[in-house]
């Protein structure tokens, strides 16, 4: 179970469980373009190897082929 940004997602998630629907829109599309601005200047900086990366893991959520290896790890902890 892989996801590139842990903070970003981390940030998200207690973001919407506050705050009124506004608020969480308006963080959203802030994280977006974080992210954005994040990940163009490391495909800069690293290239092929970083285009690599971005397409076998997923930036913020868990690809839904992954959720039953997910929970495993959750439960087993490794």
């Amino acid at each position: 179970m892989k996801v590139r940004y842990f903070v970003w997602l981390f940030i998200m998630c207690t973001m919407l469980g506050v705050g009124k629907n506004v608020v969480n829109a308006q963080s959203d599309i802030v994280f977006r373009l974080q992210i954005w601005k994040e990940e163009k200047e490391l495909v800069e900086r690293f290239g092929e190897g970083f285009i690599e990366y971005q397409k076998n893991v997923p930036a913020l959520f868990i690809r839904p082929s992954k959720i039953r290896s997910y929970f495993k790890f959750l439960r087993m902890g490794l």
